[in-house]
């Protein structure tokens, strides 16, 4: 931004240059003003051309290239284990929705809701317990281990709102908290769960994003 502003500054002082010249010559029309025009039109192009540095990038040592692509490699590993959990997750939501479902369909029974709920519980807790205990590579620095930070804490957060929503679908299918025994009835109480406890679609593409580009050789950008 600040390059584009000074050339901008540049641009703007040689076309007033340009016009203070042609201003003189269409005034006094005289050869001494035609020459001061003249004069003052490669003054303006020698100061844009000698001012027009372009300040190269600095090379990266090769200890910095070391260090960049060590990081790499501690976030890769990282994150190829982070997406299995993540299929998991999905894994574990499918299910949920399936059996829901299912019930709806009247393909199977309140009871079996309620076994297959809590089979699903189990496992969510399971993997939510996991990532409550993860933490970003120690070895990452500064921003890449913030933006790892956050990728765990959304993904914590949104696996929280997913178990609480199977743990309530369970409760209200509990043979000793049913309400009703009207199937209809007892879609509608699940649906209900479903719609008021679902969590939003995670989204940690901005903070992937941003780790990447800062995880990249300039080179290979």
């Amino acid at each position: 931004m600040e390059i584009l502003s000074y050339t901008s500054a540049k641009t703007a002082i040689f076309i007033t240059l340009i016009l203070i010249g042609y201003a003189i010559y269409i005034e006094f029309r005289s050869k001494k003003m035609i020459a001061l025009f003249l004069i003052s039109i490669l003054g303006a192009s020698i100061f844009v051309l000698m001012t027009h540095v372009t300040t190269p990038e600095t090379a990266l040592t090769i200890e910095q290239k070391n260090q960049i692509l060590q990081q790499q490699h501690t976030f890769i590993d990282w994150y190829t284990n982070y997406k299995k959990d993540i299929d998991l997750l999905d894994s574990n939501w499918q299910q949920y929705d399936k059996i829901l479902q299912s019930f709806k369909n009247d393909d199977i029974s309140i009871q079996t809701v309620y076994l297959r709920l809590t089979q699903l519980q189990e496992q969510s807790l399971t993997l939510k317990n996991k990532f409550f205990q993860q933490k970003p590579p120690e070895s990452l620095e500064d921003t890449n281990y913030t933006l790892t930070a956050k990728i765990i804490e959304k993904t914590s957060n949104y696996i929280t709102m997913q178990t609480d929503v199977i743990t309530k679908s369970k409760a209200a299918v509990d043979p000793a908290n049913l309400k009703t025994k009207s199937h209809d009835e007892q879609v509608q109480i699940l649906e209900r769960i479903m719609t008021i406890g679902a969590p939003a679609p995670l989204t940690i593409a901005d903070e992937v994003s941003v780790l990447k580009e800062n995880l990249t050789l300039p080179d290979e950008k």
